[in-house]
């Protein structure tokens, strides 16, 4: 098995920003917050991107009232902006793999501007 996809029973270690009931601190508000991307009616736009749902569901994700699915957000992440929300998504991760891809991206950057 590979160790870096083992699971344990310790979910003491909060050392990734995660609580033992799996939430992070800033948990709450992440989605609502991540639509700041877009300047006017975001909830319009993520259901245009997306045509999951309804354009009403959507505005409240985009308000904060209601939490998106992650069938919803996959579907988010499949769109052109799925870049975008996947750093909205991982932003303050410090999770091995996470730091890994963010170096990966550097360094294609400083190559491919040679």
């Amino acid at each position: 098995m590979n160790p870096s996809c083992e699971i344990t029973n310790d979910i003491s270690n909060t050392s990734n920003g995660i609580s033992a009931s799996g939430r992070d601190a800033d948990d709450e508000h992440w989605f609502s917050e991540g639509c700041d991307i877009y300047e006017h009616k975001p909830g319009t736009i993520i259901f245009t991107l997306t045509g999951l749902g309804d354009e009403r569901i959507c505005q409240r994700y985009a308000a904060g009232e209601v939490r998106p699915s992650a069938y919803f957000f996959r579907g988010l992440l499949r769109t052109p902006h799925g870049w975008e929300w996947l750093n909205i998504a991982m932003r303050g991760s410090k999770e091995p793999w996470w730091l890994e891809v963010q170096d990966a991206i550097r360094i294609k950057r400083l190559i491919g501007n040679r």
